[in-house]
């Protein structure tokens, strides 16, 4: 909305009014729109009006013209400058006091004379508070500006009929914007940016409940929290004296029946008339009294506080005896099991193990339904009312309370809790229940080495039942897999399986059906729908997709679930438009239901759209990932994204920045033996390293992951396709890469992924460097075909494949074909925005004799580029148009710089007015 006030301000007169409630943004917003102007060079006239301006005459105005008076008054009218400079105190009055509309005249003059020279931005801030005089003379001058380069940028308190200095009146092009409260993800990301402040996610989520997505309450509260003056009791928040004495003389001034009706209120989840109406005789009467007074509000039969900080206020004034006797009451009415239950728990004076079965009942139901953050609460109450006498109940609670907490993004507590449960328990099942709880939080914090470790104590327990032992054989065969250890993963899922299908239990059947899949996938590239669809069925018949429990583990490939897993090997298989289509539907039902889980997803999808070679989309979706990471407690998302951000960085040639990451990465990787990443990073680094024709180098990187392999797994054939085979070749290790390109095809007979095209690619470059320069030709030709949907086209890989085909059509001299095959792979490559593959396209051509076509030196993405950016357009608009990632803008735009000797857009501007078209 405020870039098209902008834009919209060089043909005419346009407005933009942002209405909202005291500290939503609206000022936030304000300055931005402030900063756009002035970044595209607009004179910007702002005033900041207060409450005490009401009373100033001509304050507002005063601010906004004071620092264009020094170049406009000598060019006035005597009788205009005069009049401004007594209303303006500049000085002594000698005369009759200067009237209104010459005032207004006189700046409507000033107004005229700044549009001259570009055009003019007037920006207002908290109109509500602007006199009536400096109100009339805006509204005079603002009127008669619509036909000249004008903007008006206010902003005003709540949501007036009338627009501020009618507004409305005299522009055609006025709009109004209500700047709605922020979203959760939007709080998080204001706390940690402003306050360093990393809440769990319930705490979170109840930090944004209280302050009705109000950034200023927000932070308000956040800094309560920072320097303790208030207190956090689980998810529940006391609001600091600041905000409490916003709104306690707005309720003080009800009757004292009145209040107790509020508390209610207050108190119930989903407050209405019909609900209420049994608790006194006057709730009716109450209510409608604290709707005159604005601070309740009907919608049918629903009540609702005008403002979410007037709840938690009135609550926290009621005694904790009367709330207790007021809890009671309300269990009795019609409301759901879940709120029953949280009704008795508040009621209770001290431990009662009726009232914690009743919660443990009400944490499943949350749980069932996908509220994990209403299952943490519940079970918290559950275990803190558990008699202490009762230890393997208070011992069970911790566990659940635990897993509730864990999935709800409070990580820290869950790995509290669980290490309280391990030293406690007895040995046996539940103490092996307890060990395997922490080792899903420990893989999401310490990783899997730390998980394997506690999976092996809990399967050493004595007494294990089946289904215990199936669920951790199927751990550990991941952790192995993960581990690259594939024969010892296969070993234990197909035993875990064997066990699991003597049981009648869906979740254990479902687990360990996804965990072969997954270790088969991992050795053949070969996806097994059968047992895939098998367990979707099971998941069906059994009630439908259910998140966590179970089959949680976070930061593995894939989270135990059949569709999640499908989109997975979908995406390694190339088919990126189903995988993506999977994801996407994954991701959205995640935040549907407040998943912390849910940047997992936002991880894998970005990982495939590397693949895809929608570079800038994996970096927007690494972005979220790393924000809901932090907002849920998932440690391990940030890091896990940053190893994408380098990867991307070292397709696209950002040698000093990957050079720095990567290596810290892979040490990082290590640590936590993620084999995995390992080979990702590395294949990333001797990419580069290629790329900048280091073969010896790039093969130093990749050289121990190949050494003494008898088979490739998925993981080991991509990083033989895609980059050591041709390592081996560069340093001239023909025998090596015979080797490596045997096991490859081998694996490559039996894979649905997109290897094909590689193992292709290969077998062109060993024999182009055998000399059999038709053979590779051939070969060569067929690795840069178009392959049979539904797999998608990965363009990085093609570029590479049509670089390697040009430069061995240049050395079979066949000059045409291998301009076009160059051509081609200098386009992707300048599409992608990878620099250094593109200077080798580039420097091939170069190799070719005869003249490359050129327009004046510029290729056409780079002449296209400049008529877009010498008619004023903005990177990110050129890049929306021409389908380029803004990077590659950028990019683009410095090398014709250093062409045409130009160092700035005016200079390129200006050289492409003087240039004759053609």
């Amino acid at each position: 909305m405020l870039g098209e006030l902008l834009d919209a301000v060089p043909a005419g007169g346009a407005a933009l009014l942002l209405e909202g409630d005291a500290g939503i943004g609206k000022t936030a917003l304000w300055q931005e729109g402030v900063r756009l102007a002035r970044e595209r060079d607009m004179r910007v006239l702002t005033a900041r009006a207060t409450h005490s301006e009401l009373r100033t005459a001509f304050a507002t105005v005063g601010d906004l013209f004071a620092p264009a008076l020094d170049e406009t008054l000598p060019r006035l009218p005597s009788v205009q400058r005069r009049a401004l400079e007594v209303a303006f105190l500049l000085r002594e009055p000698d005369g009759p006091p200067p009237e209104g509309r010459l005032l207004a005249t006189a700046l409507l003059s000033i107004v005229q004379l700044l549009v001259e020279e570009r055009p003019l931005l007037v920006a207002v801030d908290d109109a509500q508070w602007v006199s009536t005089g400096s109100a009339d003379i805006l509204g005079f001058v603002l009127r008669r500006l619509e036909a000249e380069p004008v903007g008006v940028l206010a902003t005003v308190r709540g949501r007036p009929v009338e627009a501020p200095f009618e507004l409305d009146r005299g522009f055609s092009g006025f709009r109004r914007l209500a700047v709605a409260p922020l979203s959760v993800g939007a709080i998080h990301r204001l706390l940690w940016g402003r306050l360093s402040l990393n809440l769990p996610r319930p705490l979170l989520v109840r930090v944004h409940e209280v302050s009705g997505g109000n950034p200023f309450f927000a932070l308000e509260l956040g800094r309560a929290l920072l320097d303790g003056t208030v207190h956090a009791d689980g998810i529940h928040v006391l609001l600091p004296d600041r905000l409490r004495a916003l709104v306690a003389d707005r309720l003080n001034a009800l009757p004292a029946q009145v209040r107790e009706t509020l508390v209610a209120v207050a108190a119930v989840g989903a407050p209405s008339i019909t609900l209420l109406e049994p608790l006194a005789p006057t709730t009716v009467e109450d209510v409608e009294l604290a709707c005159r007074r604005r601070v309740l509000e009907l919608d049918g039969d629903r009540i609702r506080f005008t403002h979410p900080l007037l709840a938690p206020v009135c609550y926290e004034e009621m005694p904790l005896h009367r709330r207790r006797h007021l809890h009671r009451r309300l269990a009795d009415l019609d409301v759901d099991p879940e709120e029953r239950a949280r009704h008795l728990a508040l009621a209770a004076a001290g431990p009662d193990e009726e009232i914690a079965a009743a919660l443990d009942e009400a944490a499943a139901h949350a749980w069932a339904r996908g509220a994990a953050l209403a299952a943490a609460e519940l079970a918290e109450r559950a275990m803190a009312l558990t008699p202490p006498d009762a230890e393997d109940a208070v011992n069970r609670r911790r566990v659940t309370t635990a897993e509730h907490c864990f999935y709800a993004g409070d990580g820290k507590k869950a790995t509290a809790l669980l290490e309280e449960a391990v030293a406690a328990a007895k040995p046996g099942p539940a103490r092996a229940d307890a060990l395997c709880a922490l080792a899903v939080v420990v893989t999401a914090t310490d990783g899997k080495r730390a998980a394997t470790e506690l999976y092996e104590l809990a399967l050493a327990e004595p007494g294990l039942e089946i289904d215990q032992r199936a669920r951790v054989l199927c751990e550990l065969a991941c952790l192995a897999a993960v581990r690259g250890e594939n024969e010892a993963g296969s070993r234990l899922a197909e035993e875990g399986l064997a066990l699991a299908e003597q049981l009648h239990d869906p979740d254990v059947l479902v687990v360990s059906l996804v965990t072969v899949a997954e270790i088969t996938f991992w050795r053949s590239g070969r996806i097994q729908r059968d047992l895939l669809e098998r367990a979707m069925e099971i998941e069906r018949a059994a009630g439908g997709r259910r998140p966590g429990g179970a089959r949680a583990r976070i930061s593995l490939a894939v989270d135990g679930d059949p569709m999640t897993t499908l989109a997975w090997q979908l995406g390694r298989s190339g088919r990126h438009d189903e995988a993506r289509a999977l994801w996407r539907r994954l991701i959205a039902e995640a935040y549907e239901r407040a998943d912390p889980d849910v940047g997992a997803c936002l991880f894998f999808l970005a990982r495939m759209e590397v693949a895809s070679g929608e570079w800038d989309e994996a970096a927007r979706l690494c972005d979220e990932a790393t924000a809901v990471g932090r907002e849920t407690g998932r440690e391990m998302t940030e890091p896990l994204c940053l190893m994408v951000m380098s990867e991307i960085a070292a397709l696209r040639g950002e040698i000093e920045r990957a050079k720095r990451e990567i290596p810290e990465l892979v040490r990082a990787a290590e640590k936590v033996n993620y084999s995995g990443a390992i080979l990702r990073l590395d294949r990333a680094l001797a990419l580069l390293e290629l790329s900048c024709g280091n073969a010896s180098e790039s093969w130093r990187r990749v050289a121990p992951h190949v050494a003494e392999l008898e088979e490739l797994d998925d993981y080991h054939a991509n990083l033989a396709g895609s980059v050591a085979i041709e390592a081996a070749i560069a340093v001239g290790d023909l025998d090596t890469a015979g080797r490596l390109l045997a096991l490859l095809d081998d694996h490559v007979s039996k894979a649905e992924t997109a290897l094909h095209p590689l193992a292709r690619r290969c077998r062109g470059q060993l024999q182009a460097a055998r000399g059999d320069l038709e053979g590779a030709i051939a070969s060569l030709e067929a690795a840069a075909a178009d392959p049979a949907p539904p797999q998608g086209v990965n363009p990085f890989e093609l570029g590479r494949t049509l670089l390697a085909l040009g430069t061995v059509q240049r050395a079979a001299r066949h000059k045409r074909a291998a301009r076009e095959s160059l051509r081609r792979a200098a386009e992707i490559f300048e599409r992608l925005g990878a620099r250094t593959w593109h200077e080798n396209a580039r420097s091939e051509l170069g190799r070719i004799g005869g003249r490359i076509p050129t327009d004046g030196g510029l290729s056409e993405t780079e002449r296209r580029i400049v008529e877009l950016v010498a008619a004023g357009r903005r990177n990110r608009d050129v890049a929306a148009e021409l389908n380029l990632s803004p990077n590659t803008v950028a990019w683009n735009l410095s090398k014709v710089y250093r062409k045409l000797g130009v160092s700035s857009r005016t200079e390129l501007a200006a050289y492409v007015a003087a240039t004759p078209p053609g």
